[in-house]
């Protein structure tokens, strides 16, 4: 029994397979594929399998495969894994290799995209016709085609098998093929596969026994449902009722059900599917605990969940049987076998930024905002020492100096850490007040805890690192890693204003109506905390766009809240002067006035060019990171700091 979470790493039973603990690695879809029809993975796909199978998971599951030619989503993510082709089965070898080396069973999640496939010129098949805006035609399924695509999932799963997979899922949840199915949103047929749960189940029904023919009655079968749908007011879609009587038409049918929560196609629900940083943490958890006491078979729980203490909560409640972490496991893949151990102060925080699946939507490639060795897994498993130990000199104690003061200490350097400020963190230690930062919050923590327990950086505090520093440690290699300075906006009567960055470190007094000057990435959420608060934001942004720095997923998520609390935000608008208590406003209709009872600006940063070019030439081996050599988000200044260690 372990000593530190005694349900967390008990065994349990799927089917014909024992598992070691009761933690499984979400589905996450191979990002890196080639455009040959198999969709063949790299060697970085293979390693980030392999990371997260080491970290301890008793599952990992691999996510989205296609298991029908016309099942494939246009435009988001299109190269997914073929599952349904014979040819793929020698690559994804590569990956259930890489999953069982560490004692991992192997799952894979099949899916086809139902009406999310259909673009202008391919038409897509569901359960009832639909004309999506993006000129897309859905078209009705015969029964011909519904036995085609239910072979299609059996012919995958087979193929799945073959591949060495142990398990499949079957996604019937998040507003995928067969919950458009089970929704009364989409479905509105009135033959045997409409109209009541019963019917709208029978074909993810007919797919479990497809499957079953296809691979056996031993072969694990794991189906994710949504516990609800989460939609839009007004509009209908599954239940928690709905749900539960899902789940009892599954039961003793599959080995796991998999509850989750939402609908990938309305942004609202596409959050509750995956939380933001505006929810709180498990907040899905509870349509898992509603559905449990109804069905015999395991239950898996999934949503924001990344404390090791949650987790064996939910299990020792009997909430879940089981729990499935995703980005969690991104920031930090080793999270279960740390929490085994009892080392959870040496869990790395997810941020829910969003900057990891986010951002592979639009730009195909899978990166993390506090782990760079995601999309690098290659140095976590091949780390490479310094070839001779140097004298690293870091000035700046922000997140891209701690973790380049980390990553050197770790590769063998002497590292000397200097922070002008009395404690480390850098600018993040404005998230101390922000309700939805607190992982930003812990992150923080977490650095300033590894460097400071490291023992072997010399921390500095209180100490800025100037040209006659430098010539007197006379280091091997300086980084710089000094930030920047906010922007103070020209704007006549400006001094009767405060700095956004101000007001969070000094903790400035804010009135009940505040006028924010600039609708940038913090400009906007600073309004979202002022609603939160219970007072009344106004932005004020030049260009046409507001957020404009914001990844896909964590602009979607701003919208929600800026729906939910009526955020007045007013673009192509320019302040052109400020008085006591009152704003003047420009665009295209004329100009105008605000009352306000405190004025921000939130103009963006700007680098310490100067005092980064002095440091330039007080050493011969120098690099600078971060927003002192180009204002960005924290992923830039981890990422920096890190690669800047690992050239040394």
């Amino acid at each position: 029994m372990n000593e530190y979470y005694p349900n967390l790493f008990s065994p349990i039973r799927i089917g014909s397979l024992t598992l070691k603990n009761r933690i499984m690695a979400s589905p996450i879809s191979l990002f890196d594929l080639s455009p040959t029809p198999e969709h063949k993975h790299s060697l970085n796909d293979r390693l980030f399998y392999r990371l997260r199978a080491c970290g301890g998971a008793s599952v990992v599951t691999v996510g989205d495969s296609i298991v029908h030619p016309g099942g494939n989503t246009e435009g988001f993510n299109d190269n997914k894994v073929n599952i349904y082709m014979r040819s793929s089965i020698p690559y994804l070898l590569d990956i259930t290799d890489e999953i069982h080396r560490y004692g991992a069973y192997a799952n894979i999640e099949l899916n086809h995209d139902g009406i999310r496939a259909a673009f202008p010129g391919h038409d897509a098949w569901s359960a009832s016709a639909y004309e999506r805006d993006n000129g897309g035609h859905v078209l009705e399924m015969t029964e011909e085609m519904i036995e085609e695509v239910v072979d299609g999932f059996g012919i995958s799963a087979r193929n799945a098998k073959d591949a060495g997979f142990d398990m499949v899922m079957i996604h019937a949840g998040h507003g995928w093929f067969l919950g458009q199915f089970l929704s009364p949103f989409w479905n509105h047929r009135t033959d045997r596969f409409g109209g009541s749960i019963e019917n709208r189940a029978r074909i993810t029904l007919m797919v479990i026994d497809r499957i079953r023919k296809y691979c056996g009655n031993s072969f694990p079968i794991e189906v994710r449902l949504s516990g609800d749908e989460a939609m839009p007011d007004g509009l209908p879609g599954i239940d928690i009722n709905d749900a539960i009587e899902f789940a009892k038409l599954l039961d003793r049918k599959v080995d796991l059900i998999h509850v989750s929560a939402g609908n990938n196609n309305f942004d609202s629900s596409e959050m509750v599917t995956h939380p933001s940083m505006f929810l709180e943490h498990g907040v899905n958890v509870k349509y898992a605990a509603m559905i449990k006491p109804h069905v015999k078979t395991p239950v898996v729980t999934v949503g924001a969940i990344s404390d090791p203490a949650m987790m064996e909560d939910i299990i020792a409640r009997g909430r879940a049987d089981l729990v499935s972490i995703g980005r969690a496991l991104i920031a930090d893949p080793l999270l279960p076998e740390k929490a085994r151990h009892g080392n959870t102060g040496d869990i790395r925080p997810c941020l829910r930024c969003w900057r990891c699946l986010g951002e592979a939507c639009e730009t195909g490639a899978l990166y993390c905002s506090v782990n760079p060795e995601i999309g690098r897994a290659f140095d976590h498993f091949y780390p490479l020492p310094a070839t001779s130990p140097k004298t690293v000199l870091i000035a700046g104690g922000g997140p891209g100096g701690m973790q380049a003061a980390l990553t050197a200490a770790k590769r063998g350097h002497h590292v000397i850490l200097c922070e002008k400020e009395n404690e480390l963190g850098g600018t993040i230690r404005y998230c101390k007040d922000i309700s939805f930062k607190k992982d930003m919050d812990d992150y923080r923590e977490y650095l300033v805890r590894q460097v400071m327990e490291s023992g072997s950086i010399e921390v500095r505090l209180g100490v800025t690192v100037t040209p006659e520093l430098v010539r007197e440690i006379s280091p091997d290699h300086l980084i710089a890693a000094i930030g920047a300075d906010p922007v103070i906006p020209p704007i006549p009567g400006i001094e009767h204003a405060q700095g956004l960055l101000d007001t969070y470190m000094h903790r400035l007094p804010v009135g009940n109506r505040v006028v924010i000057i600039g609708g940038g990435l913090s400009g906007i959420e600073a309004a979202i905390e002022f609603a939160h608060a219970g007072k009344t934001p106004i932005v004020l942004e030049m260009s046409s766009r507001y957020a404009a720095g914001s990844n896909i997923m964590h602009g979607f998520a701003m919208n929600v809240e800026i729906e939910k609390y009526g955020i007045d935000i007013r673009t192509d608008t320019r302040c052109t002067g400020i008085a006591p208590g009152k704003v003047t406003c420009e665009n295209a209709d004329g100009t105008y006035e605000l009352d306000a009872d405190t004025i921000i600006y939130a103009a963006g940063m700007r680098a310490r060019r100067d005092e980064t070019d002095a440091l330039r030439e007080s050493c011969f081996e120098f690099e600078s990171i971060g927003d002192c050599k180009k204002p960005a988000q924290i992923r830039e200044a981890v990422t920096g700091g890190y690669f800047a260690a690992m050239n040394i």
